[in-house]
């Protein structure tokens, strides 16, 4: 069982005005975000509590004693480990009084570190997923903390799995194929949770998570669970096997986009564990795309198809 935090633990961060708190010294900053990236990637950020209001941060020399607290909490209630969310947005958090300058990368590296240590502490190993963490000094930052081959960091690698949204189950499959080009080489690459109950969306996810190398993992709600997608997961003792790296796209696919053109399949591969093995599996995407204009999933009209489908 994981539990989801953000990496100062909630959305906007430690409740400044909280006793139980000020033990970690919150401080309340604005995070400094680009208006060009703003506007260009996510406008809506501009509205969010967070990014108005500010977050409330300890300052670095306090990030260790933080988490830890957080994860023996979270141990002694029966938590394996953590999903740890919304860790692009630390850098762009200004300097805490008790700091004194530091460089976006530093403060990347400080709070990683503190993570790493505690979940190593409280969990038994570095059982973190971590998410949302695409940033240059998030990426670098983890790179440099996990520097073991024996125990790479698992980095989810795409946009949010959204059950309810049909039209971007198959952009979200694509989007980690091409994505796993680059974080593959820094990490283990979460393709996302999925859900077991969805009929044809569940096996398109589970075919992908089984070759995608990564974990393989469900938000099922209690009493949702499809045995027939799950068993087909996993050995009968609940061993899941797993190919041996992380799936990449194959040759075909680089410079084709299969959620628009006709007869383009996705086609990824893999190897096994088996030496001279490996796996490809080729997956049905056409059809939903994600619309800048309208920030949100959608499915294609007939003439937006390539060719154009026939009216």
């Amino acid at each position: 069982v994981y539990a989801w935090h953000a990496m100062l633990g909630y959305w906007r961060g430690l409740d400044t005005s909280s006793p139980d708190l000020e033990r970690y010294h919150p401080r309340e900053v604005v995070p400094r975000f680009p208006r060009a990236m703003v506007e260009a990637i996510e406008p809506s950020l501009a509205a969010e509590e967070f990014a108005n209001l500010g977050v409330g941060r300890p300052p670095m020399h306090l990030a260790q004693a933080f988490y830890s607290d957080y994860h023996a909490a979270l141990a002694a209630a029966g938590v394996d480990g953590v999903k740890v969310d919304a860790q692009s947005s630390l850098p762009l958090l200004p300097d805490h009084p008790e700091d004194g300058p530091v460089s976006p990368l530093e403060l990347a590296r400080c709070f990683q570190t503190a993570l790493r240590r505690s979940a190593e502490q409280h969990f038994g190993g570095p059982e973190v997923l971590h998410c949302m963490c695409h940033s240059h000094e998030m990426l670098a930052a983890i790179a440099g903390v996990y520097r073991s081959p024996s125990a790479r960091p698992i980095v989810r690698g795409s946009d949010d799995f959204w059950p309810g949204f049909r039209s971007s189950h198959g952009p979200h499959v694509y989007a980690n194929a091409l994505n796993s080009l680059l974080i593959s080489d820094a990490a283990v690459h979460d393709w996302d949770m999925m859900q077991s109950d969805m009929g044809d969306v569940s096996t398109l996810h589970a075919v992908s998570r089984a070759v995608s190398g990564g974990p393989v993992y469900v938000s099922d709600r209690v009493g949702s669970h499809d045995g027939a997608v799950l068993r087909r997961l996993a050995f009968p003792d609940g061993a899941v096997p797993r190919p041996a790296g992380s799936a990449l796209p194959c040759a075909r696919t680089l410079l084709r986009d299969p959620t628009r053109e006709q007869g383009v399949p996705l086609c990824v591969w893999n190897v096994n564990p088996v030496p001279g093995t490996g796996v490809v599996a080729l997956f049905n995407v056409m059809g939903g795309v994600w619309d800048v204009r309208r920030r949100g999933f959608r499915f294609l009209k007939p003439h937006e198809v390539e060719p154009p489908l026939a009216p």
